[in-house]
């Protein structure tokens, strides 16, 4: 898993997990909590998926791999990115179908993970 050499998962878990419970006050009843965390673990594996999709799209040993193993890889890349937005789009229904109008809140907090997911990228490796 390249995503261990990339993230800081310590600080990225710490740092998300704060601001998502931050985003809780926002909120009213458990119906929407539970929402509001259904779109945090989504947004969470969408961007791992992510983070290990690109790791693998830009691996520099890509080329000098066999034709067939190379095949092998890219099915994987293109499983992480299908199964990323598969994720995403679900966790996104599940938070309009739990949370309503207030839908917003997941958003913005996904915007937010962006931000942190950022900042938690790890330079040197």
């Amino acid at each position: 898993m390249l995503l261990r050499k990339k993230i800081n998962l310590n600080k990225y878990i710490a740092i998300s997990l704060l601001c998502t419970v931050a985003l809780c006050f926002f909120v009213k009843g458990q119906k929407q909590i539970f929402g509001l965390f259904l779109v945090y673990l989504a947004t969470v594996l969408n961007q791992f998926m992510l983070v290990e999709g690109v790791m693998e799209l830009t691996n520099p040993k890509m080329a000098s791999l066999p034709k067939d193993l190379r095949k092998s890889k890219n099915k994987k890349i293109i499983t992480l990115f299908v199964g990323k937005i598969s994720v995403l789009i679900l966790g996104i229904t599940l938070g309009v179908h739990l949370m309503g109008n207030k839908v917003i809140i997941p958003l913005l907090n996904y915007v937010i993970q962006i931000f942190i997911l950022v900042f938690c990228l790890k330079t040197n490796e």
